[in-house]
């Protein structure tokens, strides 16, 4: 993931009690008080498996995540979470460091760490923010202290009374709110019936939130996208960070769903997170990130006077016209987390 500015970082430790919802800190002009001193966060386990939580609010929930292999000693750069905040609801929410920090001497995996930890803080106090995804992301945001930058990705399922509208089939709602390529996406039968956007500022560099105290040049809440879907039995709801979407396409992780529609949801996160896995480490095979990249080559290529010399460029490699030179997964951390609808059980 490509960092998305350093010219704008700065340490001057300024700080204001002002927050403009949606938009961030409003620079202290004048007071300059000291850092305060916070307590570490603590850092993920290597390869973690979420404990389940079955027939949550007519829900059930798990999660899987999987290191970077050179990033397995500290646990990786991702952080997720997912808690229930009232009885009849479920939120999760996943982060995704960004890890170009870690060349200026910052651990990427920090700021990601607090956005989720005060992420379930608000998630939990459901009757200040209402089970409302931007609400929540807006709180850990503001909250959120540390160096760094991460993209963010908040989903709330709140179970709900069959409506005639659909027949009877819906019995649940789903709201997300998304800053970056991580995302959501919901499966029925085996086919995403939706999901959310990627955003980017261009290939590689997500839309990142960070502390606007720290790095003047961020993206801040307000640019978040969101929606609402209705849920019906049976719909499986993958919330994920791009070291998934990267690695695989929608058709296999609607086949995973497929095949163990009959497990928990901990087992379906854990069979994607390990497919994902697998996937990276495959030099042969053409990855969603591998033929984005190509596509915008060649895209590229057709409208440039130089396409004889980017084919001549990659012919000298022995990779032909047609062929893809970025072949292979990507090497990411993958965190997934399955929330499967179930009938309310009273």
């Amino acid at each position: 993931m490509t960092l998305k500015t350093m010219s704008g970082t700065s340490f001057s430790g300024k700080r204001s009690s002002v927050y403009i919802r949606g938009k961030g800190w409003k620079q202290a002009k004048h007071r300059s008080p000291p850092l305060v001193a916070r307590p570490k966060p603590k850092l993920a386990e290597m390869e973690w498996e979420g404990p389940s939580v079955s027939n949550l609010a007519g829900f059930d929930c798990g999660s899987y995540s999987i290191p970077h292999p050179q990033k397995q000693e500290k646990g990786g750069e991702d952080a997720h979470f997912y808690c229930s905040g009232r009885a009849n609801s479920l939120t999760m929410g996943v982060a995704d460091g960004v890890s170009g920090w870690s060349a200026d001497g910052v651990d990427p995996a920090l700021y990601a760490q607090e956005l989720s930890h005060h992420g379930e803080v608000a998630a939990k106090n459901s009757s200040i923010f209402e089970d409302d995804p931007f609400n929540i992301l807006d709180y850990a945001h503001s909250n959120s202290l540390a160096l760094g930058s991460s993209t963010f990705t908040i989903a709330n399922l709140t179970s709900k009374p069959a409506d005639k509208s659909s027949n009877g089939k819906a019995i649940a709602v789903l709201k997300w709110s998304n800053v970056g390529d991580s995302g959501v996406k919901v499966f029925r039968y085996g086919s995403v019936v939706a999901s959310s956007p990627v955003q980017e500022h261009y290939f590689n560099c997500p839309r990142q939130l960070a502390n606007p105290k720290k790095v003047k040049e961020c993206d801040t809440p307000d640019v978040a996208d969101g929606d609402e879907v209705q849920l019906q039995r049976g719909d499986v709801v993958v919330l994920a960070t791009d070291g998934v979407f990267d690695n695989m396409y929608d058709k296999e992780i609607g086949g995973i769903v497929v095949r163990h529609s009959r497990k928990s949801a901990n087992d379906m996160a854990e069979k994607i997170a390990l497919k994902a896995s697998t996937n990276s480490r495959n030099k042969k095979y053409e990855s969603p990130f591998a033929k984005e990249a190509f596509d915008l080559e060649r895209s590229a290529g057709d409208a440039s006077p130089y396409e004889n010399i980017v084919g001549s460029f990659l012919s000298n490699f022995g990779v032909g016209k047609e062929e893809n030179p970025y072949l292979g997964g990507k090497l990411d951390d993958i965190t997934c987390v399955v929330a499967v609808v179930k009938e309310k059980k009273n």
